[in-house]
């Protein structure tokens, strides 16, 4: 694991995730992942709220361990390691789910 405090916090949130639930059903993991992005984008967008940091983080906390686990669901390599810099891997990750067939929307 990386040296990132935004890396620890997703390796023990994923890690605790997958304690308390187990590997999900592609379908969960899908319908799990949207709830996530809209959430994700609704707060991008939302700067008013002076809460707005601590629930964006928390957002893509949250997006991203579903992301993992729905890319790990459908046999993409995902090594949550590699969100060091979460953002480029979070796109590869999208652009993998587009060219598969799987848009994500907005």
């Amino acid at each position: 694991m990386g040296g990132s405090v935004y890396l620890e916090l997703l390796h023990s949130a994923l890690e605790e995730r997958e304690r308390a639930g187990g590997a999900p059903s592609a379908r969960a993991a899908l319908a799990e992942l949207v709830r996530c992005r809209r959430q994700t984008l609704w707060n991008q967008r939302s700067p008013a709220n002076p809460d707005w940091a601590v629930g964006a983080l928390a957002d893509q906390l949250a997006y991203d361990i579903a992301l993992i686990r729905y890319a790990r669901c459908v046999g993409i390599d995902c090594d949550p390691d590699r969100f060091g810099w979460p953002h480029g891997e979070r796109e590869t990750i999208e652009q993998i789910l587009t060219a598969r067939g799987l848009p994500l929307g907005g």
